[in-house]
């Protein structure tokens, strides 16, 4: 789960969630198919009216955008690109604190902590048991399939 690893944990994600939250960092506005570029080419072929009924359709379960602090991009010029969006859809934009720590352990080979890596030896075999907890949370358990 990318939002876990840039948010730091299990427990970060979760607090961002709340209210519902649609995360974006510079790099998923870069994107061709990022949520702004979408809904300006929805405006080209429906016009705006309906481009703007179509896209609190698809966001209507949102409350803001959750712009992810990673230290590594324009944090204003990520809010611009949104904010326009944001006010048609009445979202509010709001930078969240990113933790790239975990990040940081996965690309630097510090793979010792079992709360947040599973090392998995060469040709075994692993099942959903073994890493479902790993990146749900304990209540998202409940969705393993018997």
């Amino acid at each position: 789960d990318c939002l876990t690893i840039l948010l730091g944990s299990k427990e970060a994600r979760l607090q961002a969630s709340s209210p519902p939250t649609y995360f974006l960092t510079s790099g998923w506005l870069r994107h061709e198919n990022n949520l702004v570029s979408s809904y300006e080419k929805c405006i080209e072929k429906y016009g705006q009216r309906q481009a703007q009924r179509i896209n609190r359709i698809m966001l209507q379960n949102y409350r803001r955008f959750g712009l992810v602090e990673t230290c590594c991009y324009d944090m204003e010029q990520a809010r611009e690109r949104v904010q326009n969006l944001a006010e048609l859809l009445d979202l509010s934009v709001e930078k969240l604190p990113g933790d790239l720590d975990w990040l940081h352990h996965l690309l630097s080979g510090h793979h010792d902590d079992p709360s947040r890596f599973i090392v998995i030896p060469a040709n075994a075999e692993i099942n959903f048991d073994q890493w479902a907890g790993l990146l749900m949370g304990p209540q998202d358990q409940s969705l393993e399939s018997g």
